[in-house]
């Protein structure tokens, strides 16, 4: 039974993964629609300054900032965006929409799987339980206002790669493709936000949904067991949270919560810090970071000091980990 749980958290979370993988998808198209010719005017600008450095005159960040050219390219960058950022709330929003109702179907199944010869019923929590967890991308809320700030905030940044491409005296079209990276920071960090923001929706309509079942006594942290996986996370995986305690997860993250049913068999998996604990020097070393591998070797701290829970106003609790400086203090 309990092998079970483990098969459908994979399955679930391979399902999470694909959708995460559609939704980056299409933010990136219309990411690609809003700023389609930008690269055209990027590379004249870069053609210009390079044709200045090549003449003997000066080229510094200063100077491009006043251009009149890069001001226009400024301006045009920002009028894109102002047309990207509702395209992308929109899409947050469906995301959040799917995430809510999978985290309610796919906590009643967790539950079903454990219940087998148990007395009780699922009380499903209903949808509309949870719309206030959704379109926290909008307007006044932390993720709408995180995202605006986020727009033009990348213009230094394309300033800093024109200046340092014509500086090493790349050819215009490379130059312009470094100016063009600079300037997608903005759909990078609204990726991250959506993806991290719709599995937020989703731990948490799980969450509400154990606590409206009657038949769970808490839920569990599950932690991917990869070179990839967080330490924090890691070293946290198995641990047992009350059902009043909401779901700490930092950015990024990709842990999950199964549910306890009350009355059920144990649920037997192998725990991050034994998974850890079996992999060789290497790897812990890299996963760890060469100055706390050699300080935990030495003997200077726990494993489970490595993990710090921090605190947030906007955006509740997560667990990080602890720098070499804090863990040898």
């Amino acid at each position: 039974m309990p092998s079970a749980v483990i098969e459908a958290m994979t399955n679930y979370r391979a399902q999470l993964d694909a959708q995460e993988r559609a939704a980056s998808t299409r933010m990136a198209a219309a990411w690609l629609d809003a700023t389609r010719g930008l690269d055209g005017d990027m590379e004249r600008l870069a053609m210009q300054l390079s044709n200045a450095a090549t003449a003997g005159r000066p080229v510094r960040r200063w100077h491009v900032l006043r251009m009149e050219r890069y001001q226009s390219l400024m301006r045009q960058m920002g009028g894109q965006l102002r047309e990207y950022a509702p395209v992308a709330v929109e899409q947050m929003q469906q995301q959040q929409q799917l995430m809510a109702r999978w985290g309610i179907e796919h906590a009643e199944q967790l539950v079903n799987v454990q219940t087998e010869g148990i007395a009780g019923q699922f009380n499903r929590l209903p949808v509309s339980a949870v719309q206030n967890m959704v379109g926290n991308a909008g307007d006044g809320t932390p993720l709408g206002q995180l995202l605006r700030a986020s727009w033009g905030q990348q213009a230094p940044d394309v300033a800093g790669a024109l200046v340092r491409g014509v500086a090493l005296g790349w050819h215009p079209s490379r130059t312009a493709q470094a100016m063009r990276q600079a300037a997608n920071v903005p759909l990078e960090r609204a990726i991250v936000i959506a993806r991290t923001e719709s599995l937020r929706v989703y731990r948490e309509a799980s969450r509400q949904s154990y606590q409206r079942s009657g038949l769970v006594s808490g839920y569990m942290r599950i932690a991917a067991k990869s070179v990839r996986t967080c330490m924090a996370c890691l070293l946290s995986d198995g641990q047992f949270y009350p059902l009043d305690v909401p779901f700490e997860e930092h950015v990024q993250g990709r842990c999950q919560a199964i549910p306890r049913v009350k009355g059920a068999a144990p649920i037997e998996f192998e725990r991050g810090p034994q998974w850890f604990a079996r992999q060789d020097a290497a790897t812990q070393r890299a996963m760890l970071g060469a100055g706390r591998f050699d300080a935990w070797q030495s003997g200077k701290f726990d494993l489970s000091d490595v993990v710090a829970r921090v605190e947030n106003d906007t955006w509740g609790a997560s667990l990080q980990v602890r720098s070499l400086a804090e863990l040898v203090r």
